[in-house]
């Protein structure tokens, strides 16, 4: 810690950086990122580039709350709380379908 200033944790962070996270983790479960790629359509080469969209981001968060045991498995490993995935998919998106925002 510099003054101040405390790094936030991936939980604490903006929406896009735990996203991020989620990403940088996928990247170490080959088996997670080849599902993850075959349903995105992306490939390896791609990802860099699309991870600069918030709607790409958002669906690297709907991947990974898509089951729960992989949400499990990533929340024991980088020590985030299922709920923060959940709220920064929120945040991302703006309170969805059911909010009154279209």
């Amino acid at each position: 810690m510099i003054g101040n200033f405390k790094k936030p944790r991936p939980a604490e962070a903006e929406p896009e950086i735990l996203a991020l996270t989620v990403l940088a983790w996928l990247s170490e479960e080959p088996d997670l990122l080849a599902r993850f790629l075959a349903l995105s359509g992306l490939q390896m080469t791609q990802i860099a580039d699309a991870a600069r969209d918030r709607g790409f981001l958002g669906g690297v968060l709907d991947f990974i709350m898509g089951n729960e045991p992989d949400l499990l498995r990533f929340a024991t490993a980088t020590g985030v709380a299922p709920e923060a995935i959940a709220d920064a998919w929120q945040r991302l998106y703006g309170g969805g379908l059911d909010s009154g925002q279209y």
